[in-house]
């Protein structure tokens, strides 16, 4: 068997990517799968990708990587791969593709619901005319190519949470057969603190970071460290930015939203901007506390690898998927009205905590793992 996977960009640091690679890293041990075909613009290596199976990997890219604005690449991307179909892909075999990129797939993976996010971008996300206006009209050419998706009946979804699960089955009144839910899970060797990591430990890391990342460099050692990782507006900085005390530090990682007028205020000496690293599990271990209070998450791989890597998590609790598995764990709690107080009463996080944290936490999601998430998805592929 030869299994396509569909995705504009093949590499681990993209979230959504990531979480599609963790399964086909499964996928790829079994026997029956001869071969893993990428399909995309641009790809990690596959010793990256699959590195148990790098064999396995075949890779085929896309020309047409470097097109802006974004609506004009992806509307290549799809007449690219509609017109090739013929030699990118066997129709014999199954077809994963990421959300609407491609039309030439049988299944899909669901990694976000664009007319979920599009009336609270004109709520938090306001700028010129002219860019709401390209916004407006791309918001509206994903709406449609939703809109097709879901009312092809000879096509199959994985959603990544039940609160998008019952809403896309409700709206599209989609059949049982239809789709299934496959929560995404956390790779513990990558984020669960190491087992002898001590104060020295700690010290090298931070020292490390701070070599690499000079920014890093004047934060307060007395203080404690908060991470926020994502897109500005959508993950809710503006919010969390207001809320802020002035006794912490706070690591922001990520970038604000194509055509935003909201950015990081300069003179604010307790923000420290990263705007991509490679080594994201390091800022976990970094870290005091992760804080998400984001407007709309399917799934958020970020709230997991937080939750592996045993430090404080305050995450917003409706329309977030993982917040629906992340309850009830020990140092995790839903951001609420008094989110001020809450961020207040954060304090340096000592290693006996952190690490009694991870590992009941990985008890607790021993039912989330992605063997299990793999396992949903080859009963969809080969049912």
């Amino acid at each position: 068997m030869k299994i396509h996977f569909i995705v504009h960009d093949g590499v681990m640091e993209v979230g959504h990517t990531r979480a599609m690679m963790e399964v086909l890293r499964v996928l790829a041990s079994r026997d029956e799968v001869e071969k893993i075909k990428l399909i995309c613009y641009h790809a990690d290596p596959p010793e990256k990708l699959i590195p148990n199976h790098p064999h396995k990997v075949e890779i085929t890219t896309i020309p047409g990587g470097f097109l802006k604005p974004f609506l004009l690449k992806s509307l290549f991307f799809q007449i690219y791969t509609w017109i090739f179909k013929s030699k990118l892909v066997d129709p014999s075999m199954p077809i994963i593709t990421m959300g609407v990129c491609s039309f030439i797939g049988n299944l899909v993976n669901i990694q976000f619901y664009h007319q979920d996010w599009e009336p609270l971008y004109f709520k938090y996300n306001k700028g010129p005319w002219y860019k709401n206006l390209y916004k407006a009209i791309l918001l509206r050419y994903l709406s449609k190519c939703e809109d097709f998706y879901f009312n092809n009946s000879n096509l199959k979804f994985v959603m990544l949470s039940e609160f998008i699960t019952k809403s896309l089955a409700k709206k599209y009144q989609l059949k049982p057969s239809q789709y299934t839910t496959a929560y995404s899970s956390v790779n513990f060797q990558e984020f669960l603190p190491p087992q002898d990591a001590d104060e020295d430990f700690y010290h090298h890391l931070k020292s490390e970071l701070i070599q690499k990342y000079p920014v890093l460099q004047n934060l307060n050692p007395s203080r404690p460290t908060l991470l926020f990782i994502g897109a500005f507006e959508r993950k809710g900085l503006p919010f969390l930015l207001h809320h802020l005390p002035k006794e912490v530090d706070l690591i922001i990682v990520g970038k604000g939203e194509a055509h935003s007028s909201f950015s990081i205020p300069e003179d604010n000496k307790q923000l420290f901007h990263i705007p991509y690293t490679t080594e994201i599990s390091k800022f976990y271990l970094l870290a005091d506390a992760f804080i998400f209070p984001t407007h709309y998450e399917p799934f958020g791989l970020v709230v997991t690898e937080a939750v592996a890597s045993g430090c404080q998590v305050f995450v917003s609790k409706e329309k977030v998927g993982a917040s629906e598995i992340v309850k009830d764990m020990p140092g995790v709690a839903f951001i609420n009205d008094d989110f001020q107080n809450q961020l207040t009463s954060i304090r340096k996080l000592d290693m006996n905590t952190r690490h009694t944290w991870a590992l009941a936490r990985k008890e607790q999601l021993s039912h989330y793992t992605w063997e299990l998430c793999a396992q949903k998805w080859w009963d969809v592929i080969t049912c």
